[in-house]
């Protein structure tokens, strides 16, 4: 066989090529398709997304929903459906080109700047805080709050949260004082609660205490 009639790979060309059938297809590429926001369109003959076909939709015929609500019937039904179910931005996240094109759209409304920002003028460091204890957060530990005296109370309450029954580490005061070491005004919890006891106190104090009672009451039985 001449090696006119022969392709770059050894096999036979084409009578209406010059290269054969396998290298046809590799070389080959589908073009692309895109809508005029810019996605790319999985389908050909569509000439645009999901999203724009909606927005020219409803410019045409309106929103045809609109002022209405569902009755309990169709939610219950769209209820069951969903039931199941995973979240439609359950493992999905956002792109950073769609965080750029928001910020922009802000910037060109100007909604971000000056005093159209929400945050202009307010300063949240130091009494202006929400969470301002008039400087007690950086008061010192006493002596007696050591490793012994933590490793005891975690013994205790069985290195569990005494709020969400999770594996818990850390050692709180109930009373928020740093110098009162007691072994009852000490309770262990979690990192995630530990936090969220800081806020609204008064609140906070009242449910440990009855706790420590509990835990009391059963280390007596």
């Amino acid at each position: 066989m001449n090696k006119k009639n022969k392709c770059k790979c050894g096999n036979i060309k084409c009578l209406c090529s010059k290269t054969c059938q396998k290298c046809m297809g590799l070389s080959y590429k589908k073009p692309k398709h895109y809508c005029t926001c810019g996605q790319e369109l999985s389908n050909y003959r569509t000439k645009n997304c999901s999203s724009c076909a909606a927005i020219k939709r409803i410019k045409k015929y309106g929103n045809s929903f609109k002022g209405k609500k569902h009755t309990e019937k169709t939610k219950q039904i769209i209820s069951k459906k969903m039931t199941g179910k995973p979240g439609y931005w359950k493992g999905k996240h956002i792109s950073k080109d769609a965080i750029d094109k928001r910020i922009k759209t802000l910037l060109k409304n100007g909604t971000y700047k000056g005093k159209n920002n929400p945050m202009y003028g307010v300063h949240r460091f130091g009494k202006n805080a929400a969470n301002w204890i008039h400087g007690k957060g950086y008061e010192p530990y006493s002596t007696k709050f050591n490793k012994k005296l933590k490793d005891q109370i975690r013994e205790r309450d069985n290195h569990t949260c005494q709020l969400c029954s999770k594996k818990g580490r850390d050692v709180h005061h109930i009373d928020y004082n740093k110098q009162n070491c007691k072994k009852p005004n000490l309770i262990i919890l979690c990192e995630k609660c530990n936090s969220i006891v800081n806020y609204n106190r008064n609140y906070w104090k009242k449910i440990l205490k009855n706790r420590i009672k509990i835990i009391y009451r059963m280390t007596k039985e």
